[in-house]
């Protein structure tokens, strides 16, 4: 199947599922689709539609995964998305949105899960209201033009798997809320001008505390463009279980630890 969306099927409204995803659909999102009002779930991934994603998209009230990423969408975010309560799984990314994250007025979707908007043109700084979606596993906010600092608003995140703000232009020190992330097995901060020292060592992430739980860390632990200063000791000695560690680009300066050689994996 290829060519636009098919207006008619605004027809079908017992529709509670619409998976469109991956088969080269052109055009824009037809803002009859707002009539589907049972649909659950839409997937309209990995194409190439365009334009904007229709305010009529707010009436789908039941809505709980959202998946639009991986087109040519363009304008902001609607304001009207803030109706859509109910979601768990809203991944935008791969697109060319703009405007600020602030238009979703996140402390609206409680059973949020996984928040996806990478590699977009979204700017202004983090929203605080992040910090009301506690169920949280996957924030991905990286390759996009965010500013400003990170404040407290993870301290409730206990669901957290991965975390990444890559290659965006915040500023200032890590908030010590990430390093007890207890499930976290992703942490991408690459790429931003993050200032501070490396912590000691990585005991406070609890779920890393032994060989077996620190192995479900990602093989890559990125600490690049971090500018962080300070020493690096102690902080190999605790991931012997990767298999690879990257702290290219950054300003870190002291000697390399001497326990650079126990971990057995790298």
């Amino acid at each position: 199947m290829s060519g636009e969306i098919p207006v008619s099927l605004a027809r079908c409204t017992k529709l509670q599922e619409l998976n469109l995803g991956q088969i080269q659909l052109t055009g824009r999102i037809p803002r009859e689709l707002g009539q589907l009002t049972e649909l659950q779930i839409l997937h309209l991934d990995t194409n190439n539609l365009e334009g904007d994603i229709p305010t009529e998209l707010g009436l789908l009230t039941k809505l709980k995964e959202l998946w639009l990423f991986l087109n040519n969408l363009t304008g902001t975010i609607p304001n009207s998305l803030n109706n859509c309560t109910n979601l768990v799984s809203l991944r935008l990314s791969n697109n060319k949105l703009s405007g600020q994250l602030a238009t979703l007025d996140l402390g609206q979707f409680p059973d949020l899960t996984a928040l996806s908007l990478y590699e977009n043109a979204f700017d202004g700084t983090v929203p605080e209201s992040l910090g009301k979606c506690t169920q949280l596993q996957v924030l991905d906010l990286s390759r996009n033009n965010l500013t400003g600092t990170l404040t407290d608003f993870g301290t409730n995140f206990s669901s957290m798997r991965v975390l990444s703000l890559a290659r965006n232009n915040l500023e200032g020190r890590i908030p010590n809320w990430i390093w007890f992330l207890k499930r976290l097995q992703v942490l991408d901060l690459s790429g931003n001008g993050f200032i501070g020292e490396l912590p000691t060592s990585f005991e406070s992430l609890q779920g890393m505390r032994n060989s077996t739980s620190i192995s479900n860390l990602s093989t890559l632990y990125q600490w690049v463009s971090l500018n962080f200063k300070g020493q690096q000791q102690q902080v190999v000695y605790i991931v012997h279980s990767m298999t690879a560690i990257d702290l290219s680009e950054n300003k870190l300066n002291g000697s390399l630890p001497p326990g650079l050689g126990a971990p057995r994996r790298i």
